[in-house]
């Protein structure tokens, strides 16, 4: 009878074994990582209970119809020297948008910083596009994505922000993201259309907590997509990007079902003991 119970007691912490070698499978996140390095084939890190995945990303600058002198395009960021992707985790505090983070309900954040190759004069144009997978794992999920952007847009220049999430789903293009979800109208949700830069610079962060609406995913894709635009009128235009700012709210994990399993095993196996016990 004893070995019979042990057994039982075994099968559950080898499935909940198994389950924890597979949540292992991606790398802590580090700080900071060239975007050099995130793009690499395979690429994967975990930070709290979220894994993010398959990054790719997309720079080209031209220069606007009417330019008569120093018509030079832009130069675009550099993707191992310019451009660093940071992650954080915050159980205090908020995020741009206001959101509070806790240690029931921490934030985790992603955030492309750029230091060249990143900026515009008059006649001058340029976008940017990263885009990337969040998986959530032990039963966490993730009800909201605030998002924000950081830099300067001054006398006639502009420039703005675009960021949406695909549902369940990442977007496509690959090495050329083209901001197609492979559902479109049904699974893609807008964060924020036309953020706008500022002069002075500054953050700006997005107007809704909940896109569309209020959601709860396990997978998401992730599309942020900025321009910038120099102008026609003055030679002191200039704008720029510093960063790209994506907020995960509400990443809470729920009982994985492995421990369930574990638990219930246990569970089973004490009351069979106990009515060994008063049998004998």
């Amino acid at each position: 009878m004893k070995i019979t119970i042990l057994k039982a007691l075994m099968l559950p912490i080898a499935l909940l074994a198994l389950g924890c070698i597979n949540q292992a499978s991606a790398d802590t996140c580090a700080a900071s990582y060239s975007m050099t390095t995130v793009t690499t084939g395979g690429f994967s890190c975990t930070i709290g209970n979220l894994t993010f995945s398959n990054f790719d990303y997309k720079y080209d600058a031209g220069i606007d119809t009417g330019c008569i002198s120093d018509c030079t395009a832009p130069s675009t960021p550099n993707p191992t020297s310019d451009i660093t992707v940071n992650f954080a985790e915050a159980t205090s505090g908020s995020d741009p948008y206001g959101t509070t983070a806790t240690t029931d309900m921490p934030i985790y954040s992603v955030i492309a910083d750029y230091s060249a190759g990143n900026a515009v004069n008059e006649f001058q144009n340029e976008t940017g596009v990263v885009q990337y997978l969040v998986t959530a794992t032990g039963g966490a999920i993730v009800s909201e994505v605030d998002g924000a952007i950081t830099g300067l847009a001054a006398n006639s220049a502009s420039g703005e922000l675009d960021k949406n999430i695909c549902a369940n789903n990442q977007f496509e293009g690959g090495a050329n993201p083209n901001g197609n979800c492979p559902s479109p109208g049904t699974n893609e949700l807008t964060v924020t259309s036309g953020l706008p830069l500022t002069d002075p610079a500054g953050t700006q962060a997005d107007g809704t907590p909940n896109w569309d609406a209020p959601f709860s995913l396990s997978n998401l894709g992730v599309y942020d997509s900025w321009s910038l635009d120099g102008g026609t009128t003055q030679t002191s235009a200039a704008a720029n990007v510093t960063s790209v700012e994506n907020d995960f709210v509400d990443a809470d994990p729920t009982p994985e079902p492995g421990t369930i399993v574990l638990f219930g095993g246990a569970l089973v196996g004490l009351g069979l003991i106990r009515r060994r016990r008063k049998v004998a």
